[in-house]
């Protein structure tokens, strides 16, 4: 694999979780909102004339066997006027 990449890869970080038997159920759930978002930062070379990127925003529930769940959400605030301010 080394050379195929313009940079090589960097190995994954040793994230130290534990060994288990236990699974979950993850479903991805599109809350249809959007954001738009600057391209430059995500896409280089510039692609002309596109200068905005879409993107979804999206929730994650995860259940487990137990019957716990619990709801990940990258979705869009409410009162999204009230962001923190862009530094």
């Amino acid at each position: 694999m080394a050379g195929d990449c313009l940079v090589d890869p960097k190995p994954p970080p040793n994230l130290n979780i534990p060994e288990s038997t236990c699974t979950v159920q993850v479903s991805i759930i599109d809350s249809t909102s959007r954001f738009e978002l600057n391209i430059a930062p995500f896409l280089q070379p510039d692609i002309k004339g596109k200068t905005k990127l879409t993107c979804p925003a999206f929730s994650f529930l995860i259940e487990h066997a137990s019957g716990k769940k619990i709801l990940f959400d990258l979705g869009v605030r409410k009162d999204f006027e009230n962001l923190a301010p862009h530094i």
